[in-house]
């Protein structure tokens, strides 16, 4: 049998990541020796400071901060997939990260705590069957400065991204039409500058792209594989009851009054069963909940004292009623509200 020499390298990445301590106890334990080694690169970490010495930019910052710590997001919730994809976008080896997965999955929480970790204010793109190549990039408005120049350029989002080193996160990036990705794809597939109404401009180092997509959902395309391969890929899969029930507690805290455990639990098998009955045979609708749901519910019942009355009238707000929004489902619905097993 061969020999192999009983030495691990462990390597600390630019970006600060650490060894999982228990791997190296497990090693240690089995005869290997842990060496570690300073991993030299090339790479620079991204320096935000500039863009936060603006005042709007501050206030960007500061919101973001604040709706992290209303739901309890952190950067340690993450999964490794995440931070691992996150260290090639800090040490500038990757322009930025595709999260897909279901709605409600926490994928543009993840961008939003990555853009906070950096230290930068995050800008925000919605895509949209209807959004145009100008949403991304600019158009002329009337300019009401004065001068000789009746119209003036606005950047868009992107553009703006792109010029002066912003992040950006740009939401369900699979309802674009064709002619929408084509322009993301231009922006991201590494060329230094691009061309707008004749103006070269350059691209900033700092400037990173993080996609969220739904995969599979009604009015979404098959994503543009050129532009899929700019990027890192992570899979963010639908919450397990124990992480819905932990974001869930932490939301419901940061608005003053910390729901109990068993309380989400239950209200999580609830959604279930209504998004069971839902795409079987009884009704044929795509129902689907998610973490959204019982922020908002939340919100609801927290906000003042509640009667029973009040509060079941809530929960039929944000479960039971999606199920009558889109098809004639009312005779099933109020059957189905009847039924001991569902009843708030």
């Amino acid at each position: 049998a061969p020999k192999f020499d009983k030495t691990v390298y462990g390597f600390l990445s630019a970006s600060g990541c650490v060894e999982n301590e228990d791997a190296q106890e497990i090693l240690e334990k089995n005869g290997y020796k842990i060496v570690k080694k300073e991993l030299k690169t090339s790479f620079k970490k991204r320096d935000y400071s500039d863009l936060m010495k603006e005042e709007v930019n501050q206030r960007i910052y500061k919101k973001n901060a604040e709706d992290l710590a209303k739901c309890g997001a952190t950067y340690e919730s993450l999964s490794t997939e995440i931070k691992v994809a996150y260290e090639s976008v800090e040490n500038g080896s990757s322009g930025g990260i595709i999260f897909e997965g279901p709605t409600g999955t926490g994928k543009s929480y993840a961008a939003m705590i990555l853009a906070h970790k950096a230290g930068a204010p995050l800008l925000n793109l919605q895509i949209t069957y209807g959004t145009t190549i100008e949403d991304l990039v600019g158009s002329f408005i009337p300019n009401a400065d004065g001068g000789d120049a009746k119209w003036k350029f606005v950047m868009g989002p992107l553009l703006k991204a792109y010029v002066y080193g912003y992040p950006i996160v740009i939401e369900e990036i699979n309802y674009g039409q064709p002619g929408v990705n084509a322009k993301l794809n231009e922006f991201t597939d590494g060329t230094p500058r691009v061309t707008i109404n004749g103006i070269v401009y350059e691209k900033h180092p700092n400037f990173v792209v993080y996609m969220t997509m739904n995969p599979g959902y009604e009015g979404t395309e098959v994503l543009n594989v050129a532009l899929k391969n700019r990027f890192s890929k992570v899979n963010v899969p639908a919450l397990t009851k124990a992480e819905f029930t932990e974001r869930a507690m932490a939301y419901s805290k940061g608005l003053g009054h910390e729901l109990s455990k068993e309380f989400f639990n239950q209200l999580y098998e609830f959604a279930g069963t209504i998004e069971k009955a839902a795409s079987g045979s009884q009704w044929h609708e795509n129902v689907k909940f998610s973490i959204r749901n019982a922020q908002r519910l939340c919100e609801t019942i927290l906000c003042k004292a509640r009667s029973l009355e009040e509060f079941e009238a809530a929960i039929a707000t944000q479960y039971l009623n999606d199920l009558s929004c889109d098809n004639d489902n009312s005779v099933a619905l109020e059957r189905y509200k009847s039924q001991a097993e569902v009843k708030a």
